[in-house]
């Protein structure tokens, strides 16, 4: 069969493929579908500070990771992960600890990261993550602190800021005078 002879067979059965086709009449054009369709998941990060954070002293971050109420859970197989670089004047106290959570970051650290696995529920939230930090003489009056926080099966990342003012140390000043001018040999003591 030549070249010519198989074009001209191609275009009969193309032909007769169109004339079938403009010929077929649907009846049926529902159908159905059980499968169900999941949400992506969703983290959500809150970050609450502890007791004043006063220069010179130590305090504390509450940090808690869920899965959004409105969203997907959070898968079992995909790690959490969650970073937080501490503003100027303050530094980690110790390693921050949580049930689960394994961090890293030691103490005069100024940053610190966490991570664990585990399926969470829809409106449900990982046990809290406790930052022990150390505020310093030259922090100034108010630091801001965001934490991030990824994966978990979640297309966007989750974060939380906090605010936190920062107050000065109380200076106690003592002074004593002296009733006597001089002691002398009639009145050897001196009393404050």
């Amino acid at each position: 069969m030549n070249a010519r002879a198989r074009h001209q067979t191609l275009l009969e059965w193309l032909n007769r493929s169109r004339s079938a086709r403009s010929t077929t009449t649907i009846t049926n054009n529902t159908g159905t579908d059980s499968t169900p369709i999941s949400k992506a998941p969703l983290l959500t990060a809150t970050k609450v500070a502890g007791a004043a954070f006063i220069r010179g002293s130590t305090s504390t971050y509450t940090l808690t990771i869920g899965a959004s109420a409105s969203a997907g859970p959070i898968n079992a197989i995909d790690a959490v992960n969650l970073s937080d670089t501490l503003p100027g004047g303050l530094t980690l106290d110790a390693t921050p600890t949580g049930i689960g959570w394994a961090c890293s970051g030691a103490a005069a650290a100024t940053s610190f990261s966490c991570s664990r696995t585990g399926a969470l529920a829809s409106g449900s939230t990982y046990p809290a993550i406790t930052v022990p930090v150390r505020i310093g003489l030259a922090a100034p009056a108010s630091v801001d602190n965001t934490v991030s926080a990824s994966g978990g099966g979640a297309t966007v990342p989750a974060s939380a800021t906090v605010n936190t003012p920062v107050t000065a140390r109380t200076d106690l000043k003592i002074s004593k005078t002296v009733d006597v001018i001089a002691p002398t040999l009639a009145s050897p003591n001196v009393e404050f």
